[in-house]
């Protein structure tokens, strides 16, 4: 294996589906962090060499691309390798392929937040020390930017509990996707061979806090906004390709 690039191979099994047999938007997340953490660590920058440099990563946006979404029994291979930085944001890209065919692409960006000083520092003191990746992209635009939406209605209540968080105590970053995903009648997604999400992470969401999620949509293009008492703690996009447009679902405090 390249350390330039992760790749790893892995069978779609039962748990990572959902019941139309498709790879879940949740498990395609699971896996490209999975593929970010452990190439991290091969580089040197994992969990406890930042800690050593009181330092840490912080996912701030990620767009996923699932063009095609992976089935029972397939096998994938998911790919991730850092693409510079841009900004104040390093820059990481994904692929998950069957047979060499890229089915599901994402690019992320993420801060590397100082612990001592409280705040970000420039990623060029990283990022200039791993590969570049030069013209190898999974995708060609940053992470979306999401603003703030008008018209949005009331969707669900959420509270952060156990299976929510990770071991920061905070909600993990795949958390979110199930949060979302959990806002529509399950029978659309599993009907949908292609799904596009951007999600914007804008604070953290410690355990037990609750958050309102509000809903909408626009011409075919769901839009989902976190909030607590202190303001808007994440926003997503998603649209989906199917035979027919989803539609929330209410739901209650989970």
């Amino acid at each position: 294996m390249s350390v330039d690039v992760f790749a790893k191979n892995f069978l779609v099994t039962f748990r990572h589906i959902d019941r139309g047999g498709f790879l879940s938007p949740v498990a395609a997340l699971d896996y490209l962090e999975e593929a970010a953490f452990s190439h991290a660590e091969l580089l040197g920058v994992g969990y406890e060499a930042m800690m050593e440099r009181r330092q840490v990563w912080i996912l701030s946006r990620i767009s996923v691309r699932m063009d095609k979404r992976p089935r029972l029994h397939e096998n994938i291979t998911v790919s991730s390798w850092p693409r510079g930085h841009d900004r104040l944001f390093a820059v990481r890209d994904y692929e998950i392929a069957r047979d060499g065919q890229p089915l599901v692409r994402g690019r992320s960006d993420w801060i590397i937040f100082d612990l001592d000083k409280r705040r970000p520092i420039r990623p060029e003191e990283i990022m200039d020390r791993l590969p570049l990746n030069d013209g190898k992209n999974a995708l060609t635009e940053s992470p979306a930017a999401l603003g703030e939406m008008e018209g949005l209605s009331h969707a669900a209540t959420r509270k952060a509990l156990y299976p929510d968080l990770d071991f920061n105590g905070h909600v993990h970053n795949t958390r979110y996707m199930q949060w979302i995903c959990d806002l529509f009648d399950p029978e659309e997604i599993e009907k949908a061979p292609s799904i596009s999400v951007d999600i914007n992470y804008l604070r953290e969401i410690t355990a037990l806090s609750v958050t309102e999620l509000w809903f909408g949509e626009t011409d075919g293009v769901y839009h989902i906004e976190g909030r607590q008492e202190s303001g808007p703690v994440f926003r997503a996009r998603v649209a989906f390709q199917s035979a027919s447009p989803p539609h929330a679902k209410q739901a209650g405090l989970c």
